[in-house]
């Protein structure tokens, strides 16, 4: 098998410091240089891809895939620790980006039980515990097959766009500087629950299939909940401290809403947001002004019965 890996870039949506090849190998040889850390041959499949860009599931799970990603994120916690000052760590990852964009994630199987495809019940990506607070992680364009879960980590950055989720979603109990979804879609539940985030969040131009729950949260700078799609099973529902200014602008709610028991420090704003079931409002606390406002005439904000 190849020792480099043959991808290439479908699309180019990255800060122009990051690089237009794979640089998974280079984050393991590195960490074998500086930390000392052993590993055996990264994998690659019959087209020349590593085990992250190769798109073939089956040959993805025989060989582990889950497996590395976790090694991945050890090798990057640990790096984390040295940059900026080390250069070399400087070098590879240039204003702190890493790159991991057009990657296909599978976790690890936490029994030998399989469904009527042969994917294995339950697998999960569990990135619990990791600290990256100085490293800015972009997963552009990315496909999460199983269940991805993060409780007690701290991030600097997580950025996903244009992104595809398969399974649930949960992280809880973290810290993030700044988290953002452009464009994804959740065919399952999205939960970002009891986290303290220090600079501005956003979930944007996206779809939620399962329910979304953002509850106990601390939100210290602005957060947009905007141009997205909450189809639910159940609910959607939000319950947290917002700091600064949230925007809802032309999100649509398809399933039932609870915003309730949220602090609104700063003006919040549902503009075009139309709540398709029955939303409700109680126990919030507005210490600056809600504005709900209709701008485009066809339809009214609330297609249900409204609970304040």
């Amino acid at each position: 098998m190849p020792s480099t890996c043959t991808h290439t870039f479908k699309r180019s949506d990255a800060p122009s410091s990051i690089q237009g090849q794979c640089i998974i190998q280079e984050i393991f040889d590195l960490h074998t240089e500086v930390c000392g850390a052993e590993y055996p041959p990264l994998p690659h499949d019959e087209d020349g891809e590593c085990i992250f860009h190769s798109t073939h599931e089956a040959w993805k799970r025989e060989y582990e895939g889950g497996l590395w990603a976790v090694r991945l994120f050890s090798a990057l916690q640990d790096l984390n620790g040295l940059f900026p000052e080390h250069g070399r760590v400087a070098n590879l990852f240039p204003d702190g980006h890493v790159d991991l964009r057009e990657i296909t994630w599978i976790g690890m199987p936490v029994s030998e039980l399989h469904n009527v495809t042969g994917q294995p019940i339950g697998a999960t990506l569990d990135l619990s515990g990791f600290c990256l607070d100085h490293l800015k992680v972009w997963l552009v364009n990315s496909k999460w097959l199983d269940r991805v879960t993060s409780q007690k980590g701290e991030w600097h950055t997580l950025y996903w766009a244009n992104s595809h989720f398969f399974e649930e979603v949960n992280f809880s109990e973290s810290q993030f500087y700044s988290l953002g979804f452009h464009g994804c879609t959740f065919e399952d539940t999205c939960e970002i629950s009891a986290s303290f985030h220090t600079s501005f969040m956003t979930f944007s131009h996206c779809v939620v299939k399962g329910d979304f729950h953002l509850n106990d949260n601390e939100f210290e700078a602005e957060v947009s909940l905007n141009y997205s799609r909450f189809e639910g099973f159940d609910m959607a529902e939000i319950g947290s401290v917002f700091k600064k200014y949230v925007d809802f602008t032309a999100s649509q709610f398809y399933t039932m809403a609870k915003i309730t028991f949220c602090t609104f420090e700063q003006e919040v704003t549902f503009l075009d947001t139309v709540f398709h079931r029955r939303a409700f409002f109680q126990g919030n606390t507005f210490k600056r002004s809600a504005v709900f406002k209709r701008e485009k005439a066809e339809a009214p904000l609330f297609q249900e019965v409204i609970d304040f």
